[in-house]
């Protein structure tokens, strides 16, 4: 796995030996960031990558610009690929090693531009999660969610959220959302 774009293209990235981690392909990430940079710059925004995994997606985004990554992940074989991974990153990134939805049940002192979403498929409840997002203050008026899905689930309406575009690639779909 490597990261695909921006300052730190060609990348190596440390991955999972085991099978209960899925790290986002780097097609399927090729074609999130594609969609995003139409949408605006990663320059000096602030991003918040859930369900982190290796950090790719995060790394990604501050290979292309952004001024720092939050990464929240508590599967702890992963947290130790994760800090290997972002060690040339430690004055850009923060790492929160709880449970997503403990952290998104607090305020957000300052919200987040981007937020990702990758969860092991089938174990979370996405309406949930942007409910706590909304109601926390952790996206910015302008921001995106960004979620990564398993092909077959349909992205709930969720109040204060409008889906503005979905893709499916192989056996994942990616959503696009924003507030309204």
């Amino acid at each position: 796995m490597r990261i695909i774009g921006g300052t730190y293209r060609g990348k190596k990235l440390l991955s999972p030996q085991d099978d209960q981690t899925r790290p986002t392909s780097d097609r399927v990430r090729e074609n999130i960031f594609n969609i995003l940079s139409h949408r605006f710059s990663f320059t000096n925004k602030r991003v918040l990558d859930l369900f982190s995994g290796t950090g790719a997606l995060g790394i990604e985004s501050l290979s292309r610009g952004a001024s720092h990554v939050t990464f929240v992940e508590n599967h702890k074989p992963m947290v130790k690929i994760l800090k290997e991974n972002l060690a040339a990153f430690s004055t850009q990134t923060s790492l929160i090693q709880e449970d997503v939805l403990s952290t998104l049940n607090q305020k957000s002192a300052t919200p987040f531009d981007v937020i990702f979403m990758d969860p092991p498929y089938g174990t979370v409840s996405f309406g949930d999660l942007l409910e706590k997002i909304m109601k926390n203050n952790w996206l910015s008026p302008l921001g995106i969610v960004v979620i990564e899905a398993e092909k077959k689930t349909i992205l709930p309406e969720v109040s204060g959220f409008e889906i503005k575009e979905t893709r499916t690639y192989g056996g994942t779909t990616v959503g696009f959302l924003v507030q309204c």
